[in-house]
């Protein structure tokens, strides 16, 4: 969940059993991975930020499924780029969590679902890499399906603990539409505020993607 005035530039690769909305999306859907199914995402992801550009080369985000539970487990590789010389490369912070699907309807295809996280400080902080401490997000996931339409959104808040960084509560929803069996087009508005004291006043952002 970064800031919306970053530049962000992001390539996946999708592996494993049929996986549920959400990528390439920011917006998280309660839906989880079918039960013994794993998914797992490798992106690539360019930030730019005033004084610094970063990079996850990738990051690892792994998914498995349980029946209406997904265990999540995010192992991100940095390379950080500071404007005035600074270099580093390494693990960043671990992202664990689960999301617990605790209502779904099929008549009205409605679903709902929390999805608690913890980012755990592994990364080297002295050489940029990582936050150095501890923070925690709670988002509140939903979704509604009809025809070949798919919507969902959800809400959070972030709970931060290093130095210069602010709680916020954030915000998306994608609307999807699916085109045939393997293939789905999407629209996405999400919007957050600064998650940093140096981070410049953010703006909601809108973004398309397909899935398969």
């Amino acid at each position: 969940m970064k800031n919306l005035l970053t530049l962000i530039s992001t390539c996946w690769f999708v592996l494993g059993s049929t996986a549920p909305a959400g990528r390439p999306f920011v917006t998280d859907d309660p839906e989880p991975p079918p039960a013994g199914g794993w998914e797992i995402n490798i992106p690539f992801i360019l930030e730019r930020t005033p004084g610094k550009t970063e990079m996850n080369a990738p990051l690892f985000d792994l998914n498995y499924g349980l029946p209406n539970v997904q265990l999540k487990l995010e192992i991100p590789l940095e390379v950080l780029h500071e404007d005035h010389g600074g270099k580093a490369a390494g693990p960043g912070d671990l992202l664990l969590g689960v999301k617990w699907r605790f209502f779904e309807d099929e008549k009205s295809q409605v679903q709902l679902g929390v999805y608690p996280q913890a980012l755990l400080p592994t990364g080297d902080h002295r050489r940029g890499l990582g936050d150095g401490r501890p923070a925690y997000v709670l988002p509140l996931p939903a979704e509604k399906s009809w025809a070949k339409w798919t919507l969902y959104g959800n809400a959070g808040y972030w709970w931060q603990s290093a130095a210069g960084t602010r709680d916020y509560w954030y915000g998306g929803a994608v609307l999807e539409r699916e085109i045939n069996g393997r293939l789905s087009l999407g629209a996405e508005l999400f919007a957050t505020p600064r998650r940093t004291d140096a981070d410049a006043p953010a703006w909601p952002s809108t973004s398309v993607g397909h899935g398969n």
